[in-house]
């Protein structure tokens, strides 16, 4: 069974591995702490928007599915609601769950920029997308991990 420690270790490579092979399931229940795992983008080779994912590198996050809410430093921050959906991915072969904003209260331009997806790994463990509302290789910012709290 894959532990937060092999995503933790693992390679861009082997992360997207693994985000293609697992099976999406119903979207996951209770809370989650966010741990940031790798950028997708190289020195020089920056994404648009790519100061915009930046602050996951430093920031405590997390999700919050019973109330379909983002937070940052502690759970009762909830931001950015969202509703999920089981899909296909945006950015990889894989069925996924999408985080789709537009239920959100935040301003509408916010809401039409943020993406993410997440695919879980087991019951509490998930592996996330991260990015913007953009095409491959341009909205896909940075894999992030999902520990139940």
């Amino acid at each position: 069974m894959i532990q937060l420690n092999d995503l933790k270790n693992a390679s861009i490579e082997g992360l997207e591995t693994l985000y293609c092979e697992h099976t999406a399931s119903p979207s996951p229940k209770g809370c989650f702490q966010g741990i940031f795992l790798q950028r997708l983008d190289k020195p020089g080779n920056r994404r648009p928007l790519y100061y915009g994912s930046k602050s996951f590198e430093f920031l405590p996050f997390g999700i919050d599915f019973n109330s379909c809410k983002w937070y940052f430093f502690h759970p009762l921050m909830r931001i950015a609601k969202f509703r999920t959906q089981c899909e296909a991915s945006r950015w990889r072969d894989s069925e996924v769950i999408k985080l789709h904003y537009d239920v959100s209260h935040l301003p509408s331009v916010i809401k039409r920029v943020l993406y993410d997806e997440i695919k879980p790994i087991s019951h509490d463990l998930c592996l996330g997308l991260g990015g913007f509302n953009l095409e491959k290789d341009e909205g896909d910012q940075f894999y992030f991990a999902l520990i139940r709290r």
